[in-house]
């Protein structure tokens, strides 16, 4: 009982991280929409700051589109396991992550069908998404 307890509680903290999260190629509109008003904003870098719930969400956006979209938890822990497992479903779409080998510092994930890329730092606890760039391999 006490593990189904467990699980259950576990399952709860990760809902509200899943149920919404910012897209690559959302508009600032529909950002706000799903997380409010900006905290802070860096109108010459194009760049938003979101708080919701447990986590800061950093957006940059080109051409009022995002293109890239960093999580962090606000109490500046790292992300736990499940955590990150939760943000890499929910930004799969229709292709899954691949995990790249690790580099100093950061654990890194592709998308097979080679669109995104996401990047979590162990240094700082920031999860970033952002389109993989045709320069890299």
């Amino acid at each position: 009982m006490k593990a189904v307890s467990a699980l259950l509680f576990a399952c709860a903290l990760l809902i509200p991280f899943t149920a919404a999260q910012a897209r690559l190629g959302e508009t600032q509109e529909q950002i706000q929409e799903r997380y409010g008003k900006p905290v802070s904003v860096n109108k010459p870098a194009a760049v938003a700051l979101h708080r919701w719930n447990d986590y800061y969400i950093r957006v940059e956006y080109r051409d009022g589109r995002a293109v890239l979209l960093g999580y962090r938890r606000r109490d500046k822990q790292p992300m736990t396991e499940q955590e990150t497992n939760a943000a890499l479903a929910r930004h799969a779409g229709a292709s899954e992550w691949l995990a790249k080998p690790p580099a100093p510092g950061f654990r890194k994930w592709r998308s097979a069908d080679g669109a995104r890329q996401a990047r979590y730092s162990t240094v700082n606890g920031l999860l970033t998404f952002a389109p993989r760039s045709s320069a890299e391999s």
